[in-house]
């Protein structure tokens, strides 16, 4: 005969009462098809914003480093290595002077696939806010490049950009190099940032338990809504993030209220003896 206590325990065993969930409860999708770093996810009910999320065009933020003088098939990153160039004619002088002009092509490709004339008094006011958001989705738009490091056949280049995805990162960094006269592949493509999230709003693997996932969508669904109020939807801009201790400090206010500034607050940390070791 087992013992009463086990017989209570069993009473909410997995083999009496089941799994407490069916992998077809769980319904996850992802923001996009990349790959690099950062990803938003939908789980469930957010799956169903994700589209609402995707009208808004979002400005993400990559980091790419590429290498002078070899190409890949299909410009991968781990392509095997299918031609060879000389690079040592490619100056930083050149390069950046290249950057700028293709970021002022992309600047000009922006007003049109946004249906506006260059020559209106519209162009006029959407350049005095800012640069216009494309009205043409799945066309990708520039909208800032700068080198951040130069040091031959090794490049990196910061870009803020729409509508991108990874086969036009990487045929990006080959194109930048045939226009310098010569070949070059992407070595490491990273995304620190899409729209109002960044590297600072995301979990590693080893953080995925229930505690910081929920934490998590709590924390993100303020940002989406902070979103919300700041968002233009014609011009491109840049906007503040939100930090976690903003969201943090508004939780407090909203479980505690404001404390009476005479209410003593107990410090629980002091010790009995005092902290004075003379």
């Amino acid at each position: 005969m087992l013992p009463e206590i086990l017989l209570q325990c069993s009473s909410c065993h997995p083999l009496v009462v089941g799994k407490p969930f069916r992998t077809e409860d769980i319904r996850v999708e992802e923001f996009d098809d990349q790959q690099p770093a950062s990803s938003v996810l939908g789980i469930n009910d957010g799956c169903d914003l994700l589209e609402d999320l995707r009208d808004r065009v979002w400005v993400s933020e990559y980091i790419l480093k590429g290498q002078f003088g070899r190409g890949t098939v299909q410009n991968k990153i781990r392509g095997k290595v299918n031609r060879e160039y000389g690079y040592e004619h490619i100056t930083y002088h050149q390069m950046t002077k290249f950057l700028l002009q293709l970021q002022a092509h992309y600047k000009k490709l922006a007003f049109e696939l946004a249906n506006v004339d260059l020559e209106s008094q519209e162009a006029f006011e959407l350049a005095c806010k800012g640069l216009p958001r494309p009205k043409v989705l799945g066309s990708p738009v520039i909208y800032f490049i700068k080198l951040l490091h130069f040091s031959l056949p090794f490049f990196t280049i910061s870009l803020h950009c729409v509508c991108s995805n990874d086969d036009f990162l990487q045929d990006f960094i080959n194109e930048i190099a045939l226009s310098l006269g010569s070949v070059a592949s992407c070595r490491q493509l990273l995304r620190k940032r899409i729209g109002p999230f960044s590297c600072s709003h995301s979990l590693l693997d080893k953080h995925f338990t229930l505690k910081n996932i929920l934490q998590n969508m709590k924390f993100c669904n303020k940002i989406i809504e902070y979103d919300d109020k700041t968002l233009d939807k014609e011009v491109v801009k840049a906007t503040p993030q939100l930090s976690l201790e903003e969201v943090l400090e508004d939780e407090l206010v909203e479980t505690f209220g404001n404390l009476n500034e005479n209410e003593t607050v107990e410090d629980c940390l002091r010790i009995p003896w005092g902290r004075t070791y003379d």
